[in-house]
């Protein structure tokens, strides 16, 4: 009998380690003695000691049957962070796989120019790209939020909102997300009930109540089931009814607006049969007992859900008229269910021996090392991490038959970007079902999707406003990203370009070396990033341009040099090629023919402005911005917005009128708004897209010629 000093005083502990060898229960005696000495003398809010946390940490780990690794790294989890001791300590007196767990687990240190939000997404950054390498740092961490959460009542008010939220935002559905639906049930639970203690107790109450009025017909379906199921000697572990969990039954009132009388899966009957095979049999006696609703039944067996979980699903009309929800499984399929990605040992399987649960899982944490390298913002990958986590899918095809596994509400576009990321951005087309749709249909299960894509098509911004998933989010962001900067770099270009033509150098004639130099003595970065910076206002034209006549100067006897026609830098023209780098003020609305001056704003770039807007002259005081002669080009080929404000006379026709009117000029109407002034007249604000001054004027005129418009005006914040 091996002496095991430190884990004879948490019986618990001890005795849910059985499991293990007496060389593993050694090696996890020596990581509670090291963590109980580490953390001595450290108090919990609680009062106790803090070595409890640890050990319950540990234990709920031991509940989960992981390894001795996985359990150590439990006991010394807060070694680094909250003691004396470094990494490297954990490194020397344990061993590397130990130490990079417990480094995974491991808080950055704040950092103070960044916000709190941020340095929260920084350490969860932290652990999940961790956890990519070993599923074991995230085990660790749920058993970690499971036990603060049950201990949860020492905290402070605005600390018990803030982790309650944080659980029910990313620890719960991480754990949905990999199966682990134990857990993840207990930390919905006390979440929401910290939460929203008021929602909580009365849908409590209501289930209580409701639970008395079933309970007796649900223990006849009960028996009635496993008399069946004996009659046919089909061996089964299990027939019982189960409740659904408060945030769960709360989550489907408030995602599909139900009343709490409408919900009709709020109690299930759950048959765990021996074998697979007697899934679909089971479930054909069920049916023969009580009537199946129609369209109600889910396969998740023949196709599993994204976290790997399987089972088949039925409503039934109960014997009093109600309806119960039918649930057959395996009992494989039942352990996986409770623990997920827990129940197969991930990190003891090498690629021969993954099973497709196991691979479901780490082909998701490959998808979010993917996403990581290609979003530097902390923030904006837990945003992209939380709409991953959405646990409702869809299912579709391709022509040829494959599955396409999406969220629900994904649309026609989220389907394209799943396929491929060029395929997405170049989408002009889309059929469901050989039926031509938009690009923002929502998908459902079963459809038949197919896209028809254009080489010269791009993305849209509007885009946005309907995709769902977070590749087709990122893609769309990404692509706009790297197309502003090149946008920039163009216009950084030409401002520099006049800048230098003042001080009489011919900057496309000198060599790109030159330009680079100048460059590094301006901002330290390539032309490029300098030619951006310029462009957002973050750096001088005339900075630059100095630079450049100081070093050609020094390099040329005879610098390259132009006789400028004055000593004031001409107007930037706008082409109508500026896209991205460049935006037009919403308070003024400029269009082709206006007087406009352009404001550049540190960070943000030029912004267009008519001459007569009131927000010139508070732009002109600001010491942060500057402004800069511009003027429209010849031919600029670009759609701009226009408002108009018409007093018509409020009688059948008149919007009618406005609408043939306007669209006689091939233009649209983007948005309109009427308001009644009296029982006579109304008054109508349209926003038309546009191309030039000239056109709204033509339809100005249009428009005063009717007889129910009695006035007509554009509407500009001057």
């Amino acid at each position: 009998m091996i002496a095991l000093p430190y884990l004879e005083k948490y019986p618990d502990f001890k005795s849910n380690l059985t499991y293990l060898d007496d060389d593993a229960l050694i090696k996890i005696e020596s990581a509670l003695s090291f963590a109980t000495k580490a953390h001595a003398g450290q108090l919990r809010l609680s009062g106790d000691e803090y070595i409890t946390h640890p050990v319950e940490v540990s234990n709920i780990l031991a509940e989960l049957r992981m390894d001795y690794k996985c359990i150590s790294a439990g006991l010394l989890h807060d070694v680094v962070e909250d003691t004396a001791y470094e990494s490297d300590d954990i490194r020397k007196y344990f061993d590397k796989e130990i130490a990079s767990m417990v480094d995974g687990l491991t808080k950055i240190e704040q950092m103070p120019a960044k916000s709190r939000k941020e340095n929260q997404a920084e350490n969860f950054l932290k652990m999940i790209m961790a956890m990519c390498s070993d599923i074991r740092v995230l085990l660790i961490k749920l058993a970690d939020r499971l036990h603060n959460m049950r201990t949860l009542s020492h905290a402070n008010n605005e600390q018990k909102i803030r982790t309650s939220q944080e659980t029910l935002d990313i620890y719960a559905p991480l754990a949905r997300r990999l199966g682990m639906n134990e857990i993840a049930s207990e930390l919905e639970e006390i979440g929401f009930k910290t939460r929203y203690p008021l929602r909580y107790k009365t849908l409590k109450s209501a289930i209580q109540q409701v639970e008395k009025k079933h309970r007796i017909t649900l223990e006849k379906i009960t028996q009635k089931i496993e008399s069946a199921l004996n009659a046919r000697d089909i061996a089964y572990d299990y027939v019982r009814s189960r409740k659904k969990h408060v945030f769960s039954l709360y989550q489907k009132m408030k995602k599909k607006k139900l009343s709490f009388n409408e919900i009709t899966d709020m109690y299930a009957i759950r048959a765990c049969v021996k074998k697979t095979d007697d899934c679909y049999t089971v479930l054909g006696i069920i049916h023969c007992l009580f009537r199946p609703m129609p369209q109600k039944f889910k396969d998740y067996i023949a196709i599993p859900k994204s976290n790997g979980y399987q089972s088949l699903h039925t409503i039934l009309f109960g014997p009093s008229g109600g309806f119960i929800e039918a649930q057959v499984r395996s009992v494989e399929m039942d352990r996986f269910a409770n623990l997920g990605i827990a129940a197969h040992y991930l990190y003891k399987s090498n690629d021969k021996n993954i099973n497709a649960r196991q691979q479901k899982a780490q082909q998701w944490l490959n998808k979010l090392l993917v996403m990581q390298k290609k979003i530097s913002n902390s923030l904006e990958f837990i945003e992209h991490l939380k709409i991953d986590l959405c646990p409702d899918k869809v299912y579709v095809f391709t022509p040829e038959g494959d599955i396409i596994e999406l969220p629900a509400g994904a649309t026609v576009l989220d389907f394209a970007y799943a396929i491929h990321t060029s395929i997405g951005d170049h989408c002009v087309l889309a059929k469901i079902n050989q039926q031509i749709c938009p690009l923002s249909t929502v998908l459902h299960h079963g459809q038949t999707v197919s896209v028809v894509t254009k080489p010269d098509s791009s993305p849209d911004q509007s885009w946005l406003h309907f995709v769902v998933t977070s590749k087709a989010k990122h893609a769309i962001r990404h692509y706009f990203r790297d197309q502003r900067k090149e946008d920039l770099i163009q216009l950084g270009w030409r401002i520099v370009n006049k800048a230098c033509y003042v001080r009489g150098v011919e900057m496309p004639k000198v060599e790109k070396h030159i330009l680079e130099k100048v460059a590094q003595r301006l901002i330290g970065r390539p032309l490029q990033d300098a030619l951006e910076a310029i462009a957002l206002g973050n750096d001088s034209a005339s900075a630059f341009a100095e630079l450049l006549q100081q070093e050609c100067q020094s390099i040329y006897l005879d610098a390259p040099k132009l006789s400028p026609k004055n000593d004031k830098m001409s107007p930037l023209v706008i082409t109508g090629h500026e896209n991205l780098a460049i935006n037009y003020g919403s308070c003024c609305c400029p269009i082709p023919g206006d007087a406009i001056m352009g404001v550049i704003v540190p960070g943000e770039g030029i912004s267009i402005h008519r001459k007569k807007c009131s927000h010139l002259k508070s732009i002109r005081e600001s010491t942060d911005c500057q402004t800069m002669d511009v003027e429209w080009g010849d031919a600029i080929r670009q759609s701009f917005s226009a408002q108009l404000e018409l007093y018509a006379l409020n009688q059948k026709g008149t919007l009618a009128t406005v609408a043939t009117t306007v669209a006689k000029d091939n233009v649209n109407i983007s948005d309109v708004s009427i308001v009644s002034r009296d029982d006579n007249t109304a008054c109508v604000n349209l926003t038309l897209v546009i191309s030039d001054r000239n056109q709204l004027s033509r339809i100005v005129r249009r428009l005063r010629r009717e007889r129910c418009i009695l006035h007509i005006k554009r509407v500009i914040k001057e």
